[in-house]
């Protein structure tokens, strides 16, 4: 009964192991806090678990029998119940291992998203300014070096990605996997959008303002 009671337990606990990033947050600092609550969460269950565990196995040690079969009964109990409480170390060790790895994903995704919202809530600032004429030719030059920068971001991101879902899948069970798997696919797909859709803006506003110095130049020229 001891070991059926346990089983249960680990039973219940590897059922809210995965997936993992599930939740419809989107926001990355809300995603990293998602993962951070529900990490701790499983590791305290699984702490208490272990805890649970090691109490039982010295009740057993504790017991006072006389015959063998009652003796060889309890051993048996007993190697269960290491049995168990060695699943939980493992099952805690690779779920901290995916997760760190989730993590340090999702806080690169941040970097690059925040990145990408302040240089163009900046720039956003900046356009309702008149720009003169020699400092066209510099925000163009910044801008590419930011562009570019960006991409090579992505592209680390991107194998980052791939080192993460390869692990995913060999880890977690199916239909979690595939739910995580997406998410992940999704998040970059809303980085590349989200990138795009302010970048064809900004090549807009640029276009812009280089035309109209340009124009001012030919003008001045011709006066």
């Amino acid at each position: 009964i001891v070991s059926l009671q346990t089983l249960s337990l680990t039973a219940k606990i590897e059922e809210e192991l995965y997936p993992i990033l599930a939740t419809s947050e989107e926001l990355p600092s809300e995603l990293i806090r998602f993962v951070e609550n529900k990490v701790q969460t499983i590791l305290n269950e699984i702490k208490q678990s272990e805890s649970e565990l090691s109490k039982r196995i010295d009740k057993i040690d504790k017991l006072d029998v006389k015959d063998q079969v009652s003796s060889e009964k309890i051993v048996q109990v007993k190697n269960n119940l290491n049995s168990i409480k060695t699943k939980l170390f493992t099952i805690s060790a690779d779920y901290r291992e995916l997760v760190d790895q989730l993590l340090s994903f999702l806080r690169v995704y941040r970097e690059v998203y925040e990145s990408i919202r302040d240089y163009f809530s900046g720039r956003n600032r900046q356009s309702t300014a008149p720009v003169e004429a020699e400092n066209v030719a510099n925000i163009i030059r910044d801008y590419e070096t930011f562009k570019n920068n960006t991409m090579e971001s992505f592209r680390s991101l991107l194998a980052q990605s791939e080192r993460l879902i390869d692990r995913i899948k060999m880890q977690e069970p199916p239909g979690a996997k595939e739910q995580d798997t997406d998410k992940i696919i999704t998040l970059l797909e809303q980085l590349r959008t989200y990138f795009e859709s302010n970048a064809a803006s900004e090549n807009s506003e640029l276009k812009r303002q280089y035309f109209i110095t340009e124009f001012e130049k030919m003008l001045n020229d011709f006066n």
